[in-house]
């Protein structure tokens, strides 16, 4: 398990915290439409999204997450408000063997 710490700066800024599992890479063959019988490969596909809960900006807050496991990445950030700009974010990735 790892441990984000989320600390308030000279701002105080509010939001939301979520955290998102992810692939570094997946490869998928293409069945239908314009790239039928091609294979491609997407980056940073999202398998999961969390939402964690309000901050409030003026307490040092950890917040637990998973390990990610080869091929994976986990993401976490705090958003203004309910879908505004990203105010702070970090990432930990653990590339494939």
């Amino acid at each position: 398990m790892l441990k984000c710490r989320i600390e308030p700066g000279p701002e105080h800024a509010v939001g939301v915290i979520w955290i998102a599992k992810y692939t570094l890479n997946e490869t998928v063959p293409v069945g239908r439409g314009e790239n039928a019988g091609r294979t491609l490969t997407y980056h940073n596909v999202v398998t999961s999204l969390n939402r964690i809960g309000a901050w409030a900006g003026t307490a040092t807050e950890d917040v637990d997450m998973l390990q990610p496991e080869p091929g994976e990445g986990v993401a976490i950030w705090l958003q203004a408000g309910e879908g505004g700009p990203i105010l702070t974010a970090a990432k930990i990735e653990n590339p494939a063997e």
